[in-house]
């Protein structure tokens, strides 16, 4: 079926809403209680909660879909005096790819303009669940899109100077060998040819299940 992939060509697969919701991970960093957590729980939204940031690397590697970041209050053990700003920052330098919303019950100001800015969207604590949910949706169905992942994916590399040709091997580990049971074996074997960073590496590791678990649920 995947024959489409022997072209240089990417061709575009999305998953419908439904399945999106089924596997994607949303996580809100708030020191606050997130009332709104439990009404989308309830709408089948598998969401976490953290009052503080408890692991960089799981934001960094991009183990959740969507992050929902408050700008103050969070975030002092690794930057005491941005706080929220200074997390965001840091995911951004490390992971473009990490899909961050502005969470925050501050009225937008020019102090705080660079927080927005550098966000990928913003949420008022004060809106309802239909609001997030419509969010959620907008975010999510550009998220689980194949030649989206690609293109972030191989943004990533092309920071890393990855050269042509080893985009190319990558590629062809991704969509070529997206059948084969030992796929992330080969995508590791193929990504080991290139400088990086164990927090890149796992990045880029995650994006790659991704892809594979896009086009698994298209094939069936």
């Amino acid at each position: 079926m995947f024959s489409m992939f022997k072209s240089s060509k990417i061709v575009e697969l999305k998953l419908p809403m439904p399945l999106i919701k089924e596997r994607a991970n949303i996580l809100f960093i708030d020191n606050e209680k997130v009332e709104l957590i439990e009404t989308l729980q309830l709408e089948g939204w598998h969401v976490e909660y953290w009052d503080d940031v408890k692991s960089l690397k799981d934001l960094e590697e991009g183990k959740f879909d969507i992050i929902f970041l408050d700008i103050g209050g969070v975030g002092k053990a690794y930057a005491p005096t941005e706080e929220g700003f200074g997390i965001l920052t840091r995911l951004k330098s490390v992971n473009p790819t990490v899909c961050v919303v502005a969470y925050s019950g501050m009225s937008f100001d020019a102090s705080k303009a660079q927080f927005w800015a550098k966000a990928d969207a913003s949420l008022s604590k004060s809106a309802g669940a239909i609001d997030a949910i419509e969010l959620l949706e907008e975010l999510l169905t550009k998220k689980y899109n194949s030649k989206v992942l690609w293109d972030d994916f191989k943004s990533i590399l092309k920071i890393n100077h990855a050269t042509d040709k080893q985009i190319e091997l990558i590629q062809n580990a991704i969509f070529i060998d997206s059948k084969n049971s030992n796929k992330l074996e080969k995508l590791k074997v193929a990504l080991s040819t290139i400088s990086l960073s164990a927090s890149t590496m796992g990045s880029l590791i995650t994006i790659g299940t991704k892809i594979y678990k896009i086009i698994e649920a298209v094939a069936k």
